[in-house]
């Protein structure tokens, strides 16, 4: 994330709207979506790492998201997110 932030008020709510560091595009929307979902991976996760990664492994199928996808952007999030990706095993994932 870029450090030039903004408030933007929606309604009675104020939300900080950051500019992303790579432009997103339908190419990379979902593999952006996928490693933004890893980096904040214990907010979201409610069951175990085995039903997460069999939720994850279906968004990757579904998308058509391969490994050299994830590695062209994988270096620009937090390195936390390679403890998730190794954690379920997403590895076995890609085609």
């Amino acid at each position: 994330m870029a450090a030039k932030i903004r408030e933007v008020p929606i309604g009675k709510r104020t939300f900080i709207v950051r500019r992303p560091v790579i432009p997103v595009n339908e190419e990379n929307v979902y593999v952006l979506q996928l490693l933004d979902l890893l980096k904040n991976l214990d907010m979201y996760l409610d069951e175990s790492y085995d039903v997460a990664h069999d939720k994850v492994s279906q968004f990757v199928r579904i998308h058509g998201i391969t490994k050299k996808d994830v590695d062209r952007y994988i270096r620009e999030f937090p390195i936390a997110i390679f403890k998730y990706y190794y954690e379920l095993r997403l590895d076995d994932v890609f085609a």
